[in-house]
């Protein structure tokens, strides 16, 4: 499956890195970048996204990411931030977002992510008998390698 992907970096210098992962990333297509999710919401559509990469670390992203649901429903939302935060992931998870990243990341990481994030869509969409944890993310592979000499 090739992946749509729209990316919403607030730092200008952080999309250009990961506008770079992206491209390089076998499967991965940048559709759009934009560095507010207000900027990103009237037009994205017409790119008709599967993928959505949010930057969490600017606050008003959040609060968007109901409206990002709502208009393309179908595309597969990671929230991207420089930190781990299990209670933002949490929240975020109750949001509609299907996974959490954290950024920078390599092409493998991206991978990695979208894959743990079809699987959680493809369970939340299927009847539940209870509530579990369909949001993963690469936050332990991530910590294991990330002080390693590159």
């Amino acid at each position: 499956m090739s992946y749509r992907t729209v990316l919403i970096e607030n730092n200008r210098m952080m999309l250009e890195r990961l506008s770079s992962v992206i491209r390089n990333s076998p499967g991965f297509e940048l559709s759009a970048r934009y560095q507010t999710a207000g900027d990103a919401l009237g037009q994205m559509q017409a790119f008709s996204p599967n993928l959505i990469l949010l930057d969490i670390d600017c606050e008003p992203n959040v609060s968007l990411l109901s409206d990002l649901k709502k208009n393309c429903g179908q595309a597969l939302i990671i929230c991207l931030s420089r930190r781990w935060d299990s209670e933002a992931q949490a929240r975020l998870l109750r949001g509609g977002a299907q996974g959490y990243m954290i950024k920078p990341f390599t092409p493998d990481e991206l991978q990695a992510a979208v894959r743990n994030a079809d699987r959680a869509s493809l369970r939340s969409s299927a009847p539940s008998k209870g509530r579990g944890g369909n949001m993963r993310s690469t936050h332990k592979k991530r910590r294991a390698t990330q002080h390693l000499p590159r």
